[in-house]
């Protein structure tokens, strides 16, 4: 592999981020990292919480949360049922959002990177998480 090669390697590497732990119980794993996203053709640029899940189990799993979204210490999902959510996982199967990613369950808008943001991202929680197995149901 040549010198430019292994640069491009590098930079991309370096431009994205570390998943990081955000909870492992013993049926699954939950990632998240930050990450700009900017779609150019359509003049889209915001920063999102990607979330990843990873079934650890040999059977289909069940997952469920609700997302906690807080602005300046403020929830602004807390009990709202559009942000209850499940998904269900095939036998060690994971899930990982990109920017690219539609579904609303793997991603948390954090930020307009091209706006004003009067209201300052602070955290998420995934509260209420719970992960069953489908097993002989």
């Amino acid at each position: 592999m040549n010198f430019i090669a292994y640069l491009t390697l590098f930079l991309f590497q370096s431009a994205t981020p570390d998943w990081q732990v955000y909870k492992s119980t013993p049926e699954a794993d939950v990632y998240f990292r930050n990450e700009a996203c900017h779609d150019e053709a359509n003049g889209i640029h915001r920063e999102y919480v990607l979330l990843k899940f990873v079934n650890k189990t040999d059977h289909k799993l069940k997952l469920s949360w609700q997302l906690e979204r807080y602005e300046a210490g403020t929830c602004t999902t807390c009990n709202k049922n559009e942000y209850a959510y499940s998904l269900t996982m095939e036998p060690h199967q994971t899930l990982e959002a990109d920017c690219a990613s539609k579904d609303r369950e793997l991603k948390v808008f954090v930020k307009h990177l091209d706006l004003p943001n009067p209201k300052a991202f602070s955290k998420f929680e995934l509260s209420g998480f719970s992960a069953e197995t489908t097993a002989g149901k």
